[in-house]
């Protein structure tokens, strides 16, 4: 993984960077149970990026079950 990871353009990383960023952010928010924020992500961050809002919405589920 690492290896293919270095392989990545500095912008492919950024951008890589950033969704896992949108995740985690979108699972704290959950876990903090502040729908505001968790929106505000879905709609400003992942409304041209469909993979990653089906992530976000995924890992926010998993965030949920362990309530």
């Amino acid at each position: 993984m690492d290896a293919a990871f270095d392989r990545l353009t500095d912008i492919q990383k950024e951008n890589v960077n950033r969704q896992m960023f949108v995740v985690a952010y979108g699972c704290i928010a959950r876990a903090k149970g502040d729908p505001e924020v968790l929106e505000r992500l879905i709609e400003e961050e992942t409304s041209s990026c469909p993979h990653l809002r089906a992530d976000l919405r995924r890992y926010c589920r998993l965030v949920d079950s362990v309530k």
